[in-house]
C-alpha cells in the first residue's frame, strides 16, 4: 500500500490517505488477525458501484457539484473559514483495533493528522506545511514525501478542496448513473494535474456526495488495489453539513473514521511546524548525505 498523503481534510479522500498511512505502519497481516464476532455491514463493505446503462442526458459535473455544495451549506459557508480542527476515532473492527484521530488544516494547503493506536505502538503523525510532506510512526520512524507522493500531497492538502474547483483538475466529468452503497447516484470522474484519477458519487435524491472510489499502488502485488469510501451521518457544524462517519473498504476489510468534534478558525499555525526529526531529514537531504528517509524499522507486516 502506498504511504499516501493526507487528502482534503474534510472531504472523503483524506480518509483514504489516513487508512493507507496506518496500513504501512504495521497492521498485522490479514491472515493473522482475529475475526470480529459480528460480520461487517454488507452495505458498507467494498461498495463497488453497480453499473447500469446511463441515461441519455446526464447532468453536467459542474451542476452536480453546485447542488452538492448548496445541500451542505453553500460555497460561502466553506469559504469564510481559514482553518479547521476535527477530532474523532479510527477503527478496524475485524482486527479489533481502535484509536483516536485528530486532523488539523489551514489555508491554503497545510495539514496534520495525529493518530493514537495503542495496538500499533502509539502515536503516528502525517503532515504537510505547504512545502514539505512528511510522516512519523513508531514502526517506520520519520520520512519525507518525495516525487509523485509529494505532488499528490500538495494537491490533496488544498484547504478549499471540498469546493471541487474544476480549474484545479485536468478533467471533471459526469460518466454514469449507478447504484452506489444501495443508492442511485451520479458518478463523476476527477483527474488531478498529476494524473491521479478518482470517482465521486452524488445521491440523485439528496444531491449530497455519498462516497468515492479510487485505486492505489500495492507494492506487495505490484499492482493496484481498490479503495471504496462511503460517507454517512451528515451533521451540521457552524452551518456546514459534514459526514461524521466514513467507511473506507480495502480488500474486503472496513476501516471506519468518525467525527465527534469539529471547530473552525481556532487552529494555532505553529501546529504545522516541522518536527525536529523531519528537520533533521531535511538537513540530510540538503547536504546530500541522505535519501530523504531513514532505514525502516522492523516490525511492520503491512498487508
Amino acid at each position: 500500500m502506498t504511504r499516501s498523503s493526507l487528502y482534503r481534510t474534510s472531504g472523503p479522500l483524506w480518509c483514504v490517505s489516513v487508512v493507507c498511512f496506518v496500513l504501512t505502519c504495521g497492521v498485522p497481516a490479514l491472515g493473522q488477525v482475529k475475526p470480529a464476532t459480528k460480520p461487517a455491514d454488507p452495505q458498507t463493505t467494498d461498495q463497488q458501484p453497480a453499473a447500469r446503462k446511463p441515461p441519455a442526458d446526464l447532468p453536467k459535473a459542474a451542476d452536480l457539484i453546485a447542488r452538492h455544495l448548496k445541500s451542505i451549506g453553500g460555497k460561502a459557508a466553506l469559504m469564510k473559514h481559514t482553518s479547521r480542527y476535527q477530532k474523532g476515532t479510527f477503527s478496524m473492527p475485524a482486527q479489533q483495533i481502535t484509536g483516536d484521530l485528530e486532523v488539523f488544516a489551514a489555508k491554503p494547503n497545510k495539514s496534520l493528522a495525529i493518530i493514537n493506536i495503542p495496538q500499533m505502538g502509539g502515536q503516528m503523525r502525517q503532515g504537510f506545511d505547504g512545502k514539505v510532506g512528511w510522516s512519523i510512526s513508531p514502526q517506520m520512524g520519520a520520512r519525507l514525501a518525495e516525487g509523485e507522493e509529494l505532488d499528490r500531497t500538495r494537491e490533496q492538502s488544498d484547504f478549499y478542496g471540498d469546493l471541487k474547483d474544476a480549474s484545479k483538475y485536468k478533467t471533471v466529468e459526469t460518466v454514469d448513473q449507478v447504484d452506489f452503497a444501495g443508492t442511485p447516484c451520479y458518478q463523476v470522474r476527477f483527474v488531478s494535474p498529476s494524473g491521479t484519477e478518482h470517482f465521486e458519487f452524488f445521491d440523485v435524491k439528496t444531491e449530497r456526495q455519498t462516497g468515492s472510489t479510487t485505486k492505489v499502488d500495492n507494492p506487495m502485488s505490484g499492482g493496484k488495489v481498490d479503495i471504496n469510501t462511503v460517507l454517512s451521518d451528515y451533521k451540521e457544524f457552524d452551518g456546514i453539513f459534514v459526514p461524521t462517519r466514513t467507511t473506507v473498504s480495502v480488500m474486503g476489510m472496513d476501516r471506519i473514521i468518525t467525527v465527534d468534534k469539529l471547530e473552525f478558525d481556532k487552529v494555532d499555525a505553529k501546529v504545522f511546524d516541522l518536527p525536529e526529526e523531519v528537520q533533521a531529514l531535511m538537513k540530510e537531504k540538503k547536504s546530500g548525505d541522505g535519501q530523504g528517509s531513514p532505514k525502516e524499522k522492523k516490525g511492520g507486516d503491512g498487508l
